[in-house]
C-alpha cells in the first residue's frame, strides 16, 4: 500500500473524470459506408471511420478485455492484447476516450506521459515504472493484527496505463543523441522505454492491464521495434480517431453550446450553417470557440432574453485553424503503411497453410 500512496503523492496515479464511451458524440457516417464499398474497387478513394464506429472498436479493443477477470483468456488464446494507439490531430477526442475506458470498466488509471513523469524518480526510472506495473497487475489485501483481510481486493483488478505524445517515448535513436526530446537538466522521455517493454512483455492474460498511448505524430516512431512490438503483434491495436464528419459537427455544437454551458438554443439556430463553415476542425478547437463565446457574462444576457446568434461564433471562429491538408496526409500515409503490413502478413499466413496442406 505505501507504493500506491506514494504513486498517488507523485501525481502518477490519478482520479479519473466521470467521462462515457458516448461523451464522444457522433453518428454513424452513411455516406462513409458507401466509401468503404467503393474503396473495395478503388484504392484511391479516402475512407475514415465515423465516431460511432469508433466507440464500438474502444468498446471491442479495450473495455470489454478489462470488463471481466476471464474474458480476457477465453477471447485472445495465444495472444494478450495488452495495448491500443490512439492516434490523430490534436483535439479529436483521444485522451477523453483514454478517460471513459477507465471510468467505464472502473480501472485504476496511471498517467505515465512524458509531461507527467518529468523530474519524477530521478535516474531511477527503473523504480517508478516497476512500482507502476506491480500495483497494476494487483495487490495483496491488508491485514489486521490476527492477519485477516480488512478488505476483499479483487485478484486481477483492471488497469489503464496512459501515455500521451506515445511517439517521445518511442522516439527515433538519432532524436535521442541529439537531445531533443528533454529540455536541459530533465531526463528525456524514453528513458523509461527499456524497463517498460520488459515489465510490459510480463504480461499475461490473467492480468487486466490495458496501456493506451495517444499520439499526434505516430509516423515519428514507427520504425521503432519496441512500438511494432506493442501495437502490431500480440494483439495489439491501433485505432484511428479522425477529425469529426459534417453529421458529428452538428451533434459536437449542440452538445458543447446546451449540455457544456448550458443554454438552451432557440429553433431558429442555424446549428448546419456552423458545422459547414467548422468543417476541418476537431471537437477541441469547437470547444475553445464555444467558451469564448458563451461566457458567464453572455449566459446572464440570454438569461433575460438575448439570445444567440452564429455571427458571434463565426468571428470566433476565424481565429481558429483546420487540420491541414498535410496532416491529413501524413495520417493517410501512416494508416496505409500499417493496413498494407497487415494485408501481407494475412497473405503470407495463407500460402504457409497451403504449403503444409500440400
Amino acid at each position: 500500500m505505501e507504493i500506491y500512496y506514494e504513486l498517488v503523492e507523485l501525481g502518477i496515479i490519478k482520479k479519473c473524470p466521470k467521462v462515457h464511451l458516448t461523451d464522444l458524440v457522433g453518428d454513424y457516417n452513411y455516406l462513409g459506408r458507401a466509401k468503404e464499398i467503393a474503396k473495395e474497387l478503388d484504392d484511391n478513394v479516402e475512407c475514415v471511420p465515423s465516431y460511432a464506429e469508433t466507440r464500438q472498436l474502444v468498446l471491442e479493443y479495450t473495455i470489454l478485455p478489462l470488463g471481466g477477470e476471464d474474458i480476457m483468456t477465453k477471447l485472445y488464446k495465444g495472444a494478450s492484447r495488452h495495448a491500443c494507439l490512439l492516434y490523430g490531430p490534436a483535439g479529436t477526442g483521444k485522451t477523453l476516450l483514454a478517460h471513459a475506458i477507465a471510468h467505464e470498466t472502473a480501472a485504476t488509471f496511471f498517467n505515465l506521459s512524458p509531461m507527467n513523469i518529468a523530474r519524477k524518480y530521478p535516474g531511477k526510472a527503473a523504480v517508478m515504472v516497476e512500482a507502476v506495473f506491480e500495483v497494476a497487475k494487483g495487490r495483496p489485501p491488508e491485514l489486521d493484527e490476527e492477519g485477516n483481510p480488512i478488505e476483499e481486493v479483487a485478484k486481477h483488478p483492471p488497469a489503464v496505463i496512459y501515455i500521451d505524445e506515445i511517439e517521445r517515448i518511442f522516439e527515433a535513436s538519432k532524436k535521442k543523441k541529439k537531445g531533443m526530446s528533454a529540455p536541459s537538466g530533465e531526463e528525456p522521455p524514453s528513458r523509461i522505454t527499456k524497463i517498460f517493454m520488459k515489465q510490459y512483455g510480463k504480461l499475461t492474460t490473467a492480468d487486466r492491464v490495458m496501456v493506451i498511448g495517444c499520439s499526434t505524430k505516430p509516423w515519428e516512431c514507427e520504425k521503432n521495434k519496441d512500438f511494432k512490438k506493442m501495437f502490431t503483434k500480440d494483439g495489439g491495436k491501433m485505432l484511428y480517431v479522425p477529425k469529426p464528419d459534417y453529421s458529428a459537427l452538428q451533434m459536437i455544437w449542440k452538445t458543447l453550446i446546451q449540455k457544456g454551458r448550458g443554454v438552451k438554443l432557440p429553433t431558429t439556430f442555424d446549428i448546419q450553417t456552423l458545422a459547414h463553415l467548422s468543417t476541418g476542425m476537431t471537437a477541441g478547437k469547437i470547444n475553445t470557440i464555444v467558451n469564448d463565446v458563451v461566457t458567464d457574462w453572455r449566459i446572464q444576457k440570454v438569461q433575460r432574453g438575448q439570445t444567440l446568434h452564429i455571427g458571434e461564433f463565426i468571428q470566433a471562429m476565424a481565429r481558429q485553424r483546420q487540420v491541414s491538408k498535410e496532416e491529413n496526409a501524413a495520417f493517410d500515409k501512416f494508416r496505409e503503411k500499417f493496413a498494407m503490413k497487415k494485408k501481407k502478413g494475412g497473405k503470407e499466413k495463407k500460402k504457409k497453410g497451403k504449403k503444409k496442406k500440400k
